[in-house]
């Protein structure tokens, strides 16, 4: 996978990559069928989450296991 690995279309799909990485990756996922496939796998999962009401995710923040995204995106199957 160069210089993405593993986990980084879950970082991707979840706006945790800053947007030079960001940038770099979808690059990277045009032509990588690995990470299309991961993005596919988790991309339904990455929408639910984005799904969940801010107030839902301000508890999941506050029980502290898991840490703040940098945003929130929408899912998107771009490269197909």
């Amino acid at each position: 996978m160069t210089e993405f690995g593993h986990g980084a279309a879950a970082l991707y799909l979840l706006g945790a990559l800053d947007p030079a990485r960001e940038h770099a990756f979808e690059r990277h996922l045009a032509s990588c069928r690995t990470c299309q496939r991961e993005c596919d796998e988790f991309g339904p999962v990455a929408t639910e989450l984005s799904r969940l009401p801010d107030h839902e995710v301000a508890a999941l923040l506050a029980s502290g296991t898991v840490d703040p995204p940098r945003r929130r995106r929408r899912f998107r199957l771009w490269w197909r």
